[in-house]
């Protein structure tokens, strides 16, 4: 990401490509104004990127244009701190998963821009790993533990102790047995 801007770089071939442009939004789209991009993710053929002031953008490969645009939030302490983009296991589409300062955990149907999950929680949520079987979430943030929750309802499985300070990476190992986290201790 560079000034507003998402690109994909093949270092091969010297190719350069703007994925998303958000450094001027669509009017459609409500946006004040050039995006502070604070995080971003591409996979399954999806690029989606979040803002500072809870700013989001979303573009399926091979698509012309400015992709779709909006709000993950409106909350003044909205920062988009990690957004994932997982296969749905429910229809065709990806969803993208935003974490967020607000402490929230929304969950949006890429192919209808609808969000189609919504879970409050007790602290800011900087990172989020969804299982390979698409069942569970680990969320990591503003505290020491992390949580294992239920990807479809939120609601909390097990904890992750033993950290001594607040988190903000996570990972998922393909076997479903492991899980990393990162925090600041």
């Amino acid at each position: 990401a560079h000034e507003s801007k998402v690109y994909s770089w093949v270092p091969a071939y010297d190719d350069l490509v703007c994925l998303l442009d958000l450094s001027r939004p669509t009017v459609e789209s409500g946006l004040q104004g050039p995006v502070k991009i604070s995080t971003m993710k591409s996979a399954h053929d999806t690029t989606i990127a979040g803002g500072f002031s809870g700013e989001y953008a979303v573009r399926a490969a091979g698509t012309t244009g400015p992709g779709v645009q909006g709000y993950v939030t409106k909350d003044a302490n909205g920062i988009t701190n990690h957004v994932d983009i997982i296969p749905s296991r429910t229809n065709r589409s990806p969803q993208g998963i935003f974490a967020s300062n607000d402490r929230h955990l929304r969950v949006l149907d890429c192919e209808t821009n609808t969000f189609v999950a919504d879970h409050e929680l007790s602290r800011a949520i900087n990172c989020t790993a969804t299982s390979p079987d698409g069942r569970l979430r680990v969320l990591i943030g503003d505290s020491a533990d992390a949580w294992v929750v239920a990807a479809d309802t939120g609601r909390p499985v097990h904890p992750l102790r033993g950290h001594r300070d607040f988190g903000f990476a996570c990972a998922w190992a393909p076997d479903m047995h492991h899980i990393a986290t990162s925090n600041q201790d």
